[in-house]
């Protein structure tokens, strides 16, 4: 994860790639919205953070059981960009959700998964200076918020 050249970069366009990559998964059963306003450019690794949209969108699309939604915002606020994730999954316990950065805490899921998952997003994350932060309530779905800065 570490070798790839920082670069500035167009987080919508990010986002719109990683959702081209998903949409098989979503096979009309979840109806995805978009809402991203018009962002600066930052400076990232643009494959990694495409690997943390994926994560956070593959992890919405598990938790989806029938028809659902996932609701995704993009501003910029405060020399930082606000990237929101919103899914109408089936939420997260509290006792999962206080370890779920946690490289040693993993869910057996019979799933296969892609992305890098939520410990690996979260260091990826950090490593850009930003924060990510999860809120969920069970039966009332999640909201994953990433917050990067500017320059």
């Amino acid at each position: 994860l570490d070798e790839e050249e920082y670069q500035e970069a167009d987080l919508r366009e990010g986002i719109e790639s990683t959702l081209t990559l998903v949409e098989q998964q979503v096979c009309g059963r979840i109806a995805i919205e978009k809402r991203l306003s018009e962002l600066p450019r930052v400076y990232c690794s643009p494959g990694q953070i495409n690997q943390v949209f994926m994560s956070i969108l593959l992890n919405a699309i598990q938790a989806i059981d029938g028809p659902g939604s996932i609701e995704i915002g993009a501003f910029a606020k405060d020399n930082r960009v606000y990237i929101e994730f919103r899914d109408s999954g089936q939420g997260i316990p509290p006792e999962r959700l206080s370890r779920i950065f946690d490289f040693a805490f993993s869910r057996k899921s019979s799933r296969v998964t892609m992305g890098v998952g939520l410990p690996a997003s979260y260091h990826i994350i950090q490593k850009h200076n930003g924060e990510i932060r999860i809120e969920s309530e069970p039966g009332k779905g999640t909201v994953v918020t990433i917050a990067l800065p500017l320059g």
